[in-house]
């Protein structure tokens, strides 16, 4: 007699059970362990720096769940050519944050958190890594300075490589939004700039600041912005 189980969320098992001759009533009593379901990750990427020359022995870091519902790592350095190339067997086909990290000396420290979404199929980490040698904060904006007297919506784009938060602003400028104000890489935020009335012209100063991950530092980061009068 061969028995076929299956649940979601686990590998199915077959067994079988030899019943003996007989016209007599055969009751057969077995246990039948299930194993958790478990797919691949797969990692193929590369790391290089901002020009896009890739980069050699950089350590790099993935933080994944088991099947059994475990926090799990794999660790390996890119090679010659800069690529993580491997596959990672036995991860849970549930849903889970990740980690990727990547490390080496005389360079920041990368660092991504993410989500991966429940499924049976393998799922494959392609995002390539950029490293940076230094901290390039830098903001732009919709409309050139010195801004002219006249009232203005203006856009400022986080433009450098590390994430900003906006702390102050001139009164003359007003924002929709509370401050702090977080500002990711390639993100951004709009405000108001009242017109001036003042019959000269008036400077004030973004203020921002970034965390450096190697020393655990908020640094100071300040922009002036002038309007004509």
């Amino acid at each position: 007699m061969d028995i076929s189980v299956k649940a979601a969320g686990y590998d199915s098992a077959e067994e079988h059970i030899d019943v003996p001759a007989g016209t007599e009533a055969y009751t057969a009593r077995k246990t039948i362990q299930l194993a958790p379901g478990s797919r691949n990750i797969v990692l193929n990427f590369t790391v290089s720096d901002k020009e896009g020359a890739p980069i050699s022995g950089v350590g790099v870091g993935f933080r994944y769940i088991d099947a059994n519902g475990e926090e799990d790592s794999y660790m390996a350095d890119t090679d010659a050519s800069g690529r993580i190339s491997a596959t990672i067997d036995n991860a849970t086909i549930q849903s889970f944050d990740a980690l990727v990290i990547a490390y080496l000396d005389g360079w920041r420290l990368y660092m991504r958190e993410f989500a991966v979404e429940a499924g049976t199929d393998d799922y494959t980490y392609d995002r390539n890594i950029t490293l940076y040698d230094s901290y390039d904060p830098l903001v732009t904006f919709s409309q050139e300075l010195p801004w002219t007297a006249g009232a203005h919506l203006i856009s400022m784009h986080n433009s450098g490589n590390v994430a900003l938060t906006l702390l102050s602003m001139p009164s003359w400028c007003q924002g929709s939004e509370e401050l702090p104000i977080d500002l990711p890489v390639d993100g951004g935020v709009a405000f108001a700039v009242i017109k001036n009335e003042t019959g000269a012209s008036r400077t004030g100063t973004m203020a921002m600041e970034y965390h450096n991950t190697e020393t655990g530092e908020m640094v100071a980061y300040n922009v002036d912005v002038t309007q004509q009068g």
